[in-house]
């Protein structure tokens, strides 16, 4: 039951991480150097 956990934790976290770069990427070109940029964070 343990692994199921970690695995399941492992994988929310790298979902989450992906749409935050899919996020950033769809946005990139109209936020592409203002304050709002999430890679200046």
């Amino acid at each position: 039951m343990k692994r199921v956990t970690t695995i399941l934790g492992i994988n929310i976290v790298l979902i989450g991480s992906f749409f935050l770069i899919v996020a950033d990427h769809i946005d990139a070109p109209a936020e592409q150097g203002t304050s709002s940029d999430i890679t200046d964070f």
